[in-house]
């Protein structure tokens, strides 16, 4: 008989850590996660100028110039309780000169990206694979030349790790010609 009362009383106990525990992991969780992507990501940094760069399902990916006027990347994840945001990378080259030659470029695992000036029917291919262009007037007018953004677009592209180096290709879409090219070492 007081066998089964020590169990019942040590299950209860633990039914009570559990529960406990399960409030502290739900309370922290809730005060870490936020409504959108992008209120997320201005939580770790108030500072920075969020350019988007897509939404799909539960992940976010946006692109950043931070205070240093440094280029940057962060994922932002939807959760259970809500949006939470990644690592923030940043490079160490301010952000006009990355964008003044054609061989800067970052990288965040599979992620590759930087900043380009592109001009009509030109286009970039990493490996044979189409990168997105971002146009960064769509930031604005204010802030496009607060930043000097004008002509200037931000290019990306997801890749597995290939462990060896790849190619990006800038490329005149009526000819097909090759205009310049970067070799980035994986």
């Amino acid at each position: 008989m007081q066998r089964q009362v020590s169990i019942k009383v040590g299950v209860a106990v633990l039914f009570v850590f559990l529960i406990g525990g399960l409030l502290i992991w739900y309370f922290i969780e809730k005060e870490q996660s936020f409504t959108t992507p992008q209120e997320a990501v201005l939580e770790v940094d108030p500072d920075l100028v969020l350019i988007p760069g897509y939404q799909l399902n539960n992940e976010s990916l946006f692109f950043f110039i931070n205070s240093q006027e440094n280029l940057g990347a962060v994922y932002a994840e939807k959760g259970i309780l809500g949006w939470k945001a990644g690592m923030l990378t940043s490079g160490t080259s301010r952000f006009d000169q990355i964008a003044a030659n054609f061989n800067g470029f970052q990288s965040q695992d599979n992620l590759y990206y930087g900043v380009v000036e592109l001009k009509d029917h030109q286009s970039l291919r990493m490996d044979d694979v189409e990168v997105r262009a971002l146009n960064l007037m769509m930031m604005g007018n204010e802030i496009a030349e607060q930043y000097n953004l004008r002509g200037l677009y931000i290019w990306y592209v997801e890749l597995e790790p290939a462990g060896e180096q790849r190619t990006l290709q800038l490329i005149d879409e009526d000819t097909g010609e090759v205009l310049d090219e970067m070799v980035i070492e994986a």
